[in-house]
């Protein structure tokens, strides 16, 4: 007589083969996950070096910078006053208020039509997400827009809810601002030079997933493994180290006083002064490129 079915044995049996397999698998998608990651968010960088490039042609030499040439950031963390010409009234404010942020300079390349907003979005980057205006609470089109937004949206996990614009944007950007009327800043222009970092993945300082960086820390959007960095002259290296500034300097941190010059290897952390936004500035050949933090609950 032939039995139907299999036994328990048998079934047990398919059981742990399946979790061996599956234990065996996992690892590898994982990694071809986070390797297809690392890829495109090189391409959104290389994608945002190249539009940056014909955005410096069309202004003079100029890469983005909110708030035009002589605009200020404020120990707070944003731009506190607005020189740029032709001030209309939704330019005024967006920086009076004090809303206006390093996301305000990758806008200028959505608002004048240059590109698109997924390009900004890296899918590593947790707690980021792509803008939506409708989320953003806008209530006048992109193109009369100064910044990423300044609504709020329900989180992934549940009732938090996210605040903008750090959580619309997934790299960092040169540091473009002075900090005050007498100080100089030190922005990336048409005359830079090529090795100069112009931005990367999302500054560990300025990632509140990250816990407590060293010095020496990755970001966190690809494990830690290291980050892509976008250079002046628009190439794209997946970097093992934040020190590939100018003489070995950390992209992460500013040089912290006038006579390093930029320099120094290690530098000074920026810190989230309690609003998302970054506090530091940079000097001459100093590479120090921020973000705005997301909100640790998206």
């Amino acid at each position: 007589m032939k039995r139907k079915g299999i036994t328990l044995i048998e079934l047990l049996v398919v059981i742990v083969v399946t979790v061996l397999f599956v234990g065996v698998l996992m690892p590898s998608l994982n990694r071809s996950r986070q390797l297809a990651y690392r890829l495109l968010c090189a391409t959104n960088l290389r994608s945002i070096g190249s539009t940056m490039a014909v955005f410096a042609d069309d202004n003079e030499g100029q890469y983005p910078r909110a708030g035009g040439a002589g605009a200020v950031w404020s120990d707070a963390g944003h731009i506190t006053q607005w020189c740029g010409p032709g001030a209309g009234p939704s330019e005024q404010a967006a920086f009076n208020d004090g809303t206006a942020t390093i996301t305000s300079c990758f806008f200028l390349l959505v608002k004048y039509d240059y590109m698109g907003v997924k390009q900004f979005y890296c899918r590593g980057d947790e707690g980021a997400g792509i803008f939506r205006a409708d989320e953003a609470q806008l209530r006048y089109p992109l193109s009369a827009a100064w910044d990423f937004g300044t609504g709020t949206r329900v989180g992934k996990k549940g009732g938090a809810r996210g605040v903008w614009p750090g959580e619309c944007v997934s790299y960092s950007y040169h540091m473009p601002f002075n900090i005050d009327v007498e100080m100089p800043g030190f922005p990336i222009w048409a005359a830079s030079r090529q090795d100069s970092p112009l931005c990367a993945d999302r500054n560990p300082f300025l990632d509140v997933y990250a816990g407590s960086p060293d010095i020496a820390a990755n970001t966190l959007a690809h494990q830690g493994k290291g980050q892509n960095v976008l250079y002046k002259a628009g190439r794209v290296v997946f970097e093992q180290t934040p020190r590939v500034g100018l003489n070995a300097d950390n992209i992460w941190t500013h040089g912290g006083h006038d006579y390093l010059g930029g320099g120094d290897p290690n530098g000074t952390p920026p810190v989230d002064v309690g609003d998302g936004y970054p506090h530091g500035w940079c000097f001459s050949n100093d590479a120090y490129l921020v973000n705005e933090v997301q909100t640790g609950h998206f």
